[in-house]
């Protein structure tokens, strides 16, 4: 998503979404099966369905396509007539393709220089997409979509608001310790709060910043997947604590699962942003 991935060595460390380009397959597959798993989910459906799908029309370019889950979607609309779906990671485009109606397009390219012609677009869509693309790169991908939409066009922005999340039991709950390690990593949890001001200061007319809320409470969901499973990996990978204890803190997250004792909050953030028409 980022074009100059090795510029900002932090954020691409911590997120494979930021380099995806440059990801082997391996990690591109597993990607690949989170990213439609997230979108099938019935909750996050419930919000497409609330926040987005409604406001859509005519042309659409969603920017981090993916594998186009959210893209087929948009597609299946009836007051969409194309939409075009954005990644720079051949990988995820050739799945894309693979499951492609005919009101679908897909383009490798980035949000720093779409390959997009000037004001052919009456929306932009950066769904869970904006937190993947460096703080240092977004001006410039304001401007790039300011370009591409018409006067009056409209950009809809949904993403994580890390500093929402939470997955504790307790006060002092022991899976809660990767848990915060894994979300640290990330540049600023709260950066998303701050991304109304800056689209107003690159031009943008922006609508009220609200935030919505998924609990995941069941194994096959993203919060147990990608947030407790992952935390408890990157644990692992950096040797912080033993092989007992991580065999420990996944038959314990296994053990909550199984007992409906597991909840991971999800808290995310949802901002629309109009081009002037004047």
């Amino acid at each position: 998503l980022c074009q100059r991935p090795k510029q900002i060595l932090r954020h691409t460390m911590s997120d494979p979404y930021s380099s995806i380009a440059a990801q082997p397959s391996e990690v591109t597959d597993k990607l690949a099966g989170v990213l439609e798993m997230r979108a099938a989910q019935t909750e996050q459906t419930h919000l497409r369905d609330h926040l987005l799908m409604q406001k859509l029309h005519g042309s659409v370019l969603e920017i981090g396509a993916g594998t186009g889950a959210i893209t087929r979607a948009i597609a299946a609309l009836p007051s969409v007539t194309e939409v075009t779906g954005l990644d720079p990671s051949a990988a995820f485009l050739d799945a894309a393709r693979a499951n492609a109606g005919p009101k679908e397009i897909y383009v490798e390219g980035y949000s720093t220089s779409l390959p997009v012609a000037d004001a052919s677009a009456d929306a932009v869509v950066l769904w869970t997409t904006l937190s993947h693309i460096p703080v240092e790169q977004h001006a410039e991908s304001y401007a790039e979509i300011l370009r591409v939409l018409k006067p009056g066009g409209v950009l809809h922005v949904f993403d994580n608001d890390l500093g929402s999340w939470e997955g504790r039991l307790h006060e002092r709950d022991p899976l809660d310790v990767p848990v915060r390690a894994f979300l640290d990593l990330n540049a600023d949890p709260l950066a998303l709060r701050k991304i109304p001001v800056a689209l107003a200061a690159s031009g943008f007319e922006v609508g009220p910043y609200t935030v919505h809320t998924v609990v995941d409470e069941a194994e096959d969901t993203y919060g147990y997947q990608f947030i407790m499973l992952r935390g408890i990996d990157s644990f692992a990978d950096k040797g912080i604590v033993g092989q007992p204890m991580i065999e420990a803190m996944k038959a314990e997250a296994a053990r909550r699962v199984a007992a409906g004792e597991f909840r991971m909050v999800l808290g995310y953030g949802y901002v629309a942003a109009q081009k002037p028409s004047g």
